[in-house]
């Protein structure tokens, strides 16, 4: 019988473990590493597509000459167009095979606080799904705020013109007043001029 000596040391454990029991550590290992490549390739993932827009307020004047808190973008405005049910329901129906609720679970609206930038991202399984419903979320989103842009500009050019006419009305009373007065005054100036010319005249001798 060989008595081998019991490992005293901790290095010396390990490799009288390892050489004990090497054909496990190394089936567990490659198990794990199998494991781990599989999970890779069978999890899911998403792609994000994003589309970003410069947009800028209505205003009275076209092109202002500086940007200022009252010409800047409302950003929670924006972004709640952007996920209302008017944009997301004509983005699902130029998608096709989707609904407004779907879209709004894999989108996302962000932008600068008054500033004039809006991206609209959209997560998907597959890159063209994300592309497709990323393009038609902007493109609804753009028609749908065109539509209030304009009737904004309607309510604005509405207001202007009823003040313009106020201004002509109230041009029209000073003209009206102005006219009344004239033959008043001429009638004045001509008895002047005739008492005037009657002190004038020599006085004839008898």
């Amino acid at each position: 019988m060989i008595l081998t000596k019991p490992p005293t040391g901790g290095q010396e454990i390990l490799r009288h473990a390892f050489a004990r029991r090497w054909k496990s550590i190394v089936a567990a290992t490659l198990g794990g590493l199998a494991i781990g490549a599989c999970a890779v390739f069978a999890m899911p993932v998403d792609h994000t597509a994003t589309v970003t827009m410069t947009i800028t307020p209505p205003a009275a004047t076209p092109t202002p000459v500086a940007k200022t808190s009252i010409n800047s973008t409302d950003m929670v405005t924006e972004m709640g167009i952007a996920k209302s049910a008017n944009v997301l329901d004509a983005a699902a129906t130029a998608i096709g095979g989707t609904d407004a609720k779907t879209l709004l679970a894999g989108m996302e609206v962000s932008g600068d606080t008054n500033g004039t930038i809006v991206r609209i991202e959209y997560s998907a399984r597959s890159r063209d799904e994300a592309v497709a419903a990323a393009d038609a979320i902007a493109a609804a989103y753009l028609k749908e705020r065109t539509a209030l842009a304009e009737a904004r500009a309607d309510e604005m050019l509405a207001g202007i013109t009823a003040r313009v006419d106020e201004l002509n009305t109230e041009l029209s009373q000073i003209q009206a007043q102005q006219a009344a007065q004239e033959p008043e005054d001429e009638d004045t100036g001509l008895g002047n001029n005739a008492r005037g010319a009657q002190r004038n005249q020599p006085v004839q001798r008898t």
